[in-house]
């Protein structure tokens, strides 16, 4: 199944050669429910860039500060092999060479895996003493430490459009101020699609300028309330910051492209 920019919906053969409308028309009726399937994953995923952008907010956390989870424990001693006896048959059938080999190899393996199960609680007990002792310089303030946090926390947001975010702390640890280099507003979705009311091919519907701002405002004030939310979520020290939000625009003055403050707001 391929879909033109206009919602148009082809079907071809393994080929890729187009299908004529009576095997079209057969297919449908063979199997109208996999046809349906397909077509509602082809209209998620047209909208799924402007479900992004519109949603970018809904994953923020809870503003309160969490602190950093304790490792995965390193599980259950393994336990240890249990020799197999050597019987009176064993030695009349001259097996006993082979048990015994047999059980060398499970006590092998079992000092493998013990070995690396030691070298694994090692591990936990480090790193829950390295987390501890960072969730401490975090309470107490400490800007390297929270910096560090914060650049981790930033980095592992899902953006919808290419979005830069830069920080800076105040004279102490209490105030953060935190700069968007935010997309463009030509870079929003243009278009949605929706389920054809009947036949195949989708619905598409373009989204107007008008539209398209209003759009780009609810990206600008979510991608505010989602990295002041994930700010205030790692830092317990922060108890006001400024968010502010830029992008590129054409300087009138000028005709030039440069970067245009959108928003600003202190919480």
């Amino acid at each position: 199944m391929r879909i033109s920019e206009d919602g148009k919906v082809e079907f071809t053969d393994a080929q890729r050669e187009p299908l004529s409308q009576a095997k079209v028309r057969r297919l449908r009726e063979a199997d109208p429910e996999a046809i349906n399937r397909a077509l509602e994953q082809a209209v998620a995923a047209i909208n799924a860039d402007l479900d992004a952008c519109l949603g970018v907010h809904l994953s923020t956390p809870c503003p309160r500060f969490v602190p950093l989870p304790p490792p995965v424990p390193p599980g259950r001693e393994p336990h240890a092999p249990i020799a197999r006896e050597i019987g009176f048959w064993d030695r009349l059938l001259f097996r006993r060479a082979g048990i015994e080999r047999a059980n060398a190899l499970d006590t092998e393996h079992y000092k493998v895996r013990l070995s690396e199960w030691r070298g694994r609680v090692r591990e936990h007990a480090a790193e829950s003493a390295r987390l501890e002792t960072l969730n401490a310089r975090l309470r107490e303030g400490m800007q390297d430490v929270m910096e560090e946090i914060l650049a981790n926390r930033l980095q592992d947001i899902a953006w919808a459009k290419e979005t830069h975010v830069a920080f800076d702390f105040g004279d102490d640890s209490g105030t953060l101020a935190l700069d968007l280099d935010l997309p463009t507003i030509d870079e929003m979705p243009h278009r949605t699609a929706a389920m054809p009311a009947r036949g195949h091919n989708l619905r598409m519907s373009k989204r107007g300028e008008a539209q398209r701002r209003r759009d780009f405002i609810r990206l600008v004030t979510g991608s505010c309330f989602r990295v002041a939310g994930e700010a205030f979520a790692c830092l317990p020290t922060v108890s006001e910051m400024t968010v502010s939000g830029f992008t590129q625009r054409i300087d009138p003055a000028t005709g030039m492209k440069g970067d245009v403050y959108v928003i600003s707001v202190r919480i």
